[in-house]
């Protein structure tokens, strides 16, 4: 072989050195993430299985259908709008056979006073006949409270958005205030319910709830659709209410490794429990250039995260769903 032509093939084989590296590194990050993943996934399996016996009880008791409440951080503002709730994406999504009618509603707690806030799709809304003259013949919500102190109920309809004032159906059961707002495809309801509760009494209560859907026809208006927990504007099937536990997470704090974070959730993903706030970041952040080195290492398919909020409401990942059905 002439000289040239062992040049130039010496020249080309230096030329994959580079590249060869670089490949290296990749596949040592990929080997470095993968152990490192396997390690956080046998850390959560230990965890669950030194969970205490008291607390595997309790878990069991908190299987029924809950209806989660947020700690809010402020009381919210009643106007019909959902921008200071936390999670306000998030809620417990109720839907008709053809999806016509549907009602999300998010639950929330500050102090001892509960607040919810409902989400309706419904394209054509039947009002009241006129202020104050209350019908079973208009959209809106029904609402049923059962605890320790009875059973009270109230029928949410509207002639016209705005605040709210209503009475209990029975006796007894104070009064209810809040907000219709009404929106292009349905209406919100934002309501401070007459419920004073301290943590220990959650738990007690329970809460059915759905979205009524009236046509306008020439002999009257005839309910045609109902969504939610309650048939033939009765209760069918009744929600918990539930909050986040302090005895699990105190535990889960005890128990998390150093610079991690662990959560306790439900098998819908709900979160019942944190083991605190994020850790604190290291002294020295990456500057943006070993951000775009590192980037390109890891590969162009790693979807960064980023970092999660400091109170998180519910998981809904393909990971944390993986888990939950046992993959």
């Amino acid at each position: 072989m002439k000289l040239r032509n062992q040049l130039l093939t010496l020249s080309l084989a230096t030329l994959l050195v580079p590249w060869v590296g670089w490949k290296l590194v990749q596949e040592l990050e990929a080997f470095l993430r993968a152990g490192q993943e396997d390690a956080l996934i046998a850390t959560a399996r230990t965890m669950t299985e030194a969970l205490p016996a008291a607390q595997r009880g309790e878990l069991l008791a908190r299987a029924s259908p809950n209806l989660h409440l947020r700690q809010l951080t402020t009381a919210p503002y009643i106007d019909g709008y959902a921008d200071d709730w936390l999670g306000e994406p998030q809620g417990v999504r109720f839907t008709s056979d053809q999806d016509e009618l549907s009602l999300t509603v998010l639950a929330g707690q500050f102090g001892d006073q509960v607040y919810l806030h409902c989400r309706v799709i419904d394209p054509t809304r039947v009002r009241e006949s006129a202020p104050g003259g209350r019908t079973l013949a208009a959209d809106g919500l029904l609402f049923f409270l059962r605890s320790n102190r009875g059973l009270v109920s109230f029928r949410v309809q509207t002639a016209a958005p705005g605040p709210l004032n209503l009475s209990s159906q029975g006796e007894g059961g104070g009064q209810l205030t809040g907000f219709w707002l009404d929106v292009d495809d349905g209406y919100q309801v934002e309501l401070a319910l007459p419920l004073a509760l301290s943590p220990a009494e959650i738990s007690l209560v329970e809460i059915s709830l759905g979205a009524i859907d009236m046509r306008d026809y020439p002999s009257g208006p005839r309910l045609m659709r109902e969504v939610g927990t309650i048939r033939g504007q009765l209760p069918a099937a009744w929600l918990r209410l539930a909050n986040s536990d302090p005895g699990f997470s105190e535990w889960l704090a005890g128990v998390s490794p150093a610079g991690t974070r662990a959560w306790l959730v439900d098998s819908n993903g709900w979160v019942m429990a944190g083991s605190g706030t994020p850790p604190a970041p290291g002294q020295r952040q990456l500057t943006w250039v070993e951000r775009v080195i590192y980037r390109g290492v890891a590969g162009a398919s790693l979807e960064s995260s980023g970092e999660r909020p400091e109170r998180v409401v519910r998981f809904e990942e393909p990971l944390v769903e993986a888990a939950l059905s046992g993959e």
